[in-house]
């Protein structure tokens, strides 16, 4: 509660000591058609909501019900060496878990379908996981962005990761990307 209180605080202090706050982000969500909305030396931020699902091999994943899994959320970093590759670091959380309980990091290969926002991409990466017990990961997936300007879009995506010792996990990735310039 303390830490949701000091962060709003915070927030409306650093947009009310800016003179020129509405100039600067007027144009962050709005929608521009005939523009380029993807480019390289790009960093973005990502929030997103998760729905995880524990399984034992991966063909688990097609024959089993996904009723039975966790919801949660996480935060990302990317950035883009070029307007096609570049790399990520995540971390989420479930509701049965701690924040930050893991952290990936991840070769990403997008294709933006010309000026129209659409960009399919590809995955893949290692990491560790620190509860319940210390463990690699390796993971791989697929999925799409959708951006509305540089600045922000939507994202969606899936992955299957596999655990170093406990069980292997499906995970559904939806979210808010937001472009931090280049």
């Amino acid at each position: 509660m303390k830490f949701t209180t000091l962060f709003i605080a915070a927030t409306l202090l650093v947009a009310a000591s800016s003179s020129h706050a509405e100039n600067r982000w007027s144009d962050r969500f709005s929608y521009k058609t005939g523009e380029e909305k993807f480019f390289g030396n790009e960093f973005s931020f990502d929030a997103f909501a998760t729905y995880t699902k524990p399984e034992r091999k991966f063909n688990d994943v097609f024959d089993r019900s996904w009723r039975h899994g966790f919801f949660g959320g996480g935060v990302g970093l990317n950035y883009f060496f070029t307007r096609n590759l570049g790399v990520g670091v995540d971390t989420y959380f479930t509701d049965r878990g701690v924040f930050a309980k893991n952290i990936a990091g991840s070769a990403i290969l997008r294709w933006p379908v010309g000026d129209s926002g659409l960009a399919p991409y590809i995955f893949g990466g290692l990491g560790g996981r620190f509860s319940p017990v210390e463990e690699w990961t390796a993971h791989g997936g697929v999925g799409f962005e959708l951006r509305f300007n540089p600045h922000f879009g939507f994202f969606s995506d899936v992955r299957y990761t596999i655990a170093d010792k406990t069980n292997d996990e499906a995970l559904l990735r939806a979210g808010f990307r937001f472009g931090l310039g280049r």
